[in-house]
């Protein structure tokens, strides 16, 4: 796995005016040192096929796959990451303010399922490649 170089304060920014968000601070403070996985055609993800991506690629899950957005909430919520080139994905609150920020859960999967409370649980869970990340049956 490669780490793609930090993304600037400015970029943060700007995401969060492209949004109308105030970012959380452990993700904020993860791009702020890790601004996902450097990405070629060759090398897409990491040996367990997950896929961190940087912040020009993180979007609302919407405006990534609107046909997956399971219910309204669900717009408060980010894609950062995939498993197994899009077989599913992760998506975060990202919103500072809301009362399930840093939640992050699974979209694609049979059913919708919260992955981590927070990220910071949830890069622990990847860390320890736990079955808590996979998608779970119907």
């Amino acid at each position: 796995m490669r780490i793609a170089p930090a993304a600037t304060e400015l970029e943060i920014q700007a995401l969060e005016l492209r949004y109308q968000i105030q970012i959380e601070r452990e993700f904020r403070a993860y791009l702020l040192t890790v601004n996902g996985m450097l990405q070629s055609a060759n090398d897409q993800c990491d040996s367990n096929l997950f896929a961190f991506w940087q912040i020009d690629r993180i979007r609302p899950v919407g405006e990534e796959c609107p046909e997956l957005q399971a219910a309204p909430n669900e717009r408060q919520y980010f894609v950062f990451a995939d498993y197994m080139i899009w077989s599913w994905a992760y998506a975060i609150d990202l919103n500072a303010n809301s009362a399930t920020s840093g939640r992050v859960i699974l979209v694609g999967g049979l059913r919708q399922q919260c992955v981590a409370f927070s990220f910071f649980d949830f890069v622990h869970l990847y860390m320890q490649d736990s079955r808590q990340l996979y998608a779970a049956p119907a």
